[in-house]
């Protein structure tokens, strides 16, 4: 609950949708806009983030596959470098530092196991569900071999699991 008496959404946000909202080059630009539009509600109070310890090394890590792959910067035609990379991983980090969640203390190993059994999918992202089903959250996602994956196996509740393009700007009742 909000300061105002407003109850605010709640999103698990994965690694995916946070290297969206950096300059990495290739990316759909829909996809970029509704991470951007995300991030930009959850800074704004009107959606309650939460977001696993375990994202600093997904994040850190598709930013420097990103570096040692040379990918081009979004809008400038030249590879992406290092300490530019670096310098956009210290944003998302401070960032996500106020929403971040602990493994054991919000979550067991036990628990992470126990939902990728039952989903079928990697350990890694069976930990965001897991918090997500624990917050009564939305587990938003810009992983769509996750996400399609997820849907085939009809198993997008439970917590409930969202693509980013279908990413609306919530309207909250005052």
């Amino acid at each position: 609950m909000g300061l105002s008496g407003i109850v605010r959404p709640r999103g698990v946000i994965d690694a995916s949708v946070g290297i969206l909202t950096t300059p990495l080059g290739g990316e759909p630009t829909h996809e970029r806009l509704a991470a951007l539009s995300l991030f930009g509600d959850i800074r704004s109070g009107l959606i309650e983030a939460h977001i696993p310890d375990r994202w600093a090394d997904e994040v850190g890590a598709a930013l420097w596959e990103a570096v040692t792959r040379k990918r081009y910067h979004a809008f400038e035609m030249r590879p992406i470098l290092p300490h530019e990379a670096q310098g956009w991983f210290m944003d998302l980090l401070a960032f996500a530092d106020t929403y971040m969640h602990w493994h054991y203390r919000d979550w067991t190993p036990d628990e992470v196991w126990a939902m990728a059994n039952v989903k079928g999918c990697s350990y890694y992202d069976a930990i965001y569900l897991v918090l997500a089903q624990k917050l009564g959250a939305v587990f938003w996602t810009a992983d769509r071999r996750l996400y399609e994956f997820l849907r085939r196996q009809s198993q997008l509740t439970q917590p409930t699991v969202c693509w980013l393009g279908d990413y609306p700007r919530m309207k909250i009742k005052t």
